[in-house]
């Protein structure tokens, strides 16, 4: 019963591992009219504005890669926050 139970453990323990890592194989990508998102590669659905927010443009100096939390997301760079500064004020004046 012992060797039971213990096998059972084992093959839950090994499907949740696999699906786990599966899961993080997939890449993260830019999508959308103008890049300004960030998803999975298997993840496309979109429609386009007509024109692009100021600030998106700014996504193409950004890295768009897997963050802490095992979701894809972007991760600002010293040129993408420099665009963002410039859009920001620009904005205020």
């Amino acid at each position: 019963m012992k060797l039971l139970i213990a096998f059972f453990v084992f093959i839950v323990s090994f499907n949740l591992v696999c699906s786990q890592s599966l899961r993080y194989k997939r890449k993260c990508v830019p999508w959308g009219c103008f890049n300004q998102h960030c998803a999975e590669a298997s993840f496309i659905s979109h429609s386009c504005p007509e024109t692009p927010e100021p600030e998106a443009l700014c996504k193409k100096h950004a890295k768009c890669e897997r963050q802490f939390n095992g979701k894809c997301g972007w991760t600002e760079t010293k040129a993408s926050q420099a665009c963002l500064q410039r859009e920001r004020k620009k904005k205020t004046k």
